[in-house]
């Protein structure tokens, strides 16, 4: 068997994250010798010695992205694809195929999608209509599943075509959680196995060097990690609530003088509504807006927090809250099911459409910002070894689908 995983994106946040350390993990494991693996990359990976195919020239939503897999795939030879996301090839492939399906919450929400003008100014307009092409092709060659996607923007309508072609040509579907596996049966006609394997917080990056490398990059960033703050990671999006987090915080601020706010990623780094509010309420002296850090540097930061907020209403898996946990700090996050799934019972939840309730959480975190023993076991309990040993067994029985389908 050798498996072509598509690992052109693998960036530290997100998705990313779980490419970069799902491969890393998968070639430290004895069966990918032998060249059983290949990664299909942007960049060449030193630290990794298995086959590479490096494509320098990639463009995420481009017609080219899906046909470069193809053709990768048939190069190489592969007998399984595992497309890491939920773009795949819009041809048949003579592979076994398996996607992750990380969530499917852009399906039912036209906030979590691009309009044309905004797709443009991140993309191009030349990638707007590849996007449409693909689109419509898709639309053509599939029946309807159980339930139609509401959005309207092109953005939306192709990735709710794409992700219902993903499900529907896959041979093995893999989620983080209970709760995608549910939706993606609740709404789509699935016709192959789900294997739910969570992803790690173990990263690779947090090993024994990261404490060597915390103190060079944090003198650049220039942190002061002596007054108790508050932390947020992630991006600034509808779902994620990061302004009634803000307005938390400001009423928090209204009655401890003591705390900060912290807010990381890459959304921060030129965001006006943000410099806006701090600048009206006069917190500017209290917020840190800090955009995207090193890992060494996010370590250090989780680690000194009085609490990481998160207050996203969707989440596939929210690998921040149990990063944060597993390093000791203490977490609030929103009453969502999948944070019930992953953090356990004994975790701090908040309706995160309630701003008293989101502020009296915050205080309290101040009071007693222990986290409870039971949090932090279970969030330490996702290991990158284990997520690679699982993939790989799923990545056995899509070749075992595919060749008993093909006889």
């Amino acid at each position: 068997m050798k498996v072509l995983i598509d690992s052109r994106n693998d960036s530290p946040y997100g998705i990313g994250r779980y490419v970069s350390e799902l491969t890393t993990a998968l070639a430290r494991l004895q069966r990918a010798d032998n060249d059983s693996i290949v990664l299909l990359t942007h960049e060449l990976r030193s630290n990794l010695v298995i086959p590479q195919e490096v494509i320098s020239e990639w463009f995420p939503y481009s017609l080219d992205e899906l046909e470069t897999l193809s053709k990768v795939s048939e190069r190489v030879q592969s007998s399984v694809i595992h497309c890491t996301d939920y773009r795949i090839p819009l041809t048949y492939l003579k592979s076994a195929v398996v996607v992750s399906i990380h969530d499917i919450h852009r399906y039912y929400n036209e906030d979590y999608c691009y309009d044309d003008k905004s797709f443009i100014r991140k993309y191009s307009a030349g990638l707007l209509e590849d996007l449409k092409y693909v689109e419509k092709i898709v639309r053509t060659n599939l029946p309807s599943p159980k339930r139609q996607s509401p959005v309207s923007s092109n953005h939306g309508k192709y990735y709710a075509a794409m992700l219902w072609w993903a499900i529907y040509r896959a041979d093995v579907i893999l989620t983080p959680t209970q709760v995608v596996r549910d939706q993606i049966v609740d709404t789509f006609d699935v016709r192959c196995p789900i294997e739910i394997i969570p992803y790690g917080v173990d990263h690779e990056a947090w090993g024994p060097r990261a404490h060597f490398e915390d103190s060079r990059a944090n003198e650049s960033v220039n942190l002061d990690l002596e007054r108790s703050y508050f932390l947020y990671v992630g991006h600034d999006r509808p779902h994620k609530n990061v302004r009634l987090l803000l307005e938390a915080f400001r009423q928090c601020a209204l009655v401890d003088l003591r705390p900060s706010l912290i807010l990381v990623g890459a959304d921060f780094e030129n965001n006006d509504y943000v410099k806006w509010f701090v600048k009206t309420h006069s917190l500017s002296a209290r917020t840190r807006i800090i955009g995207q850090v090193s890992d060494s540097t996010l370590m250090r930061l989780y680690e000194h927090a009085a609490a990481l907020i998160h207050l996203a209403s969707d989440e596939g898996f929210g690998f921040t809250p149990l990063e944060a946990a597993s390093l000791g700090t203490n977490v609030v996050v929103a009453d969502a099911p999948v944070f019930h799934e992953t953090l356990g019972p004994s975790t701090r939840f908040v309706n995160q459409f309630d701003t008293e309730a989101v502020t009296d959480a915050m205080l309290d975190m101040l009071r007693s910002s222990t986290i409870s023993s039971e949090v932090r076991a279970k969030a330490s309990s996702y290991q990158w070894t284990f997520t690679a040993a699982e993939t790989y067994k799923a990545y056995l029985m899509a070749d075992l689908v595919f060749r008993r389908r093909a006889r």
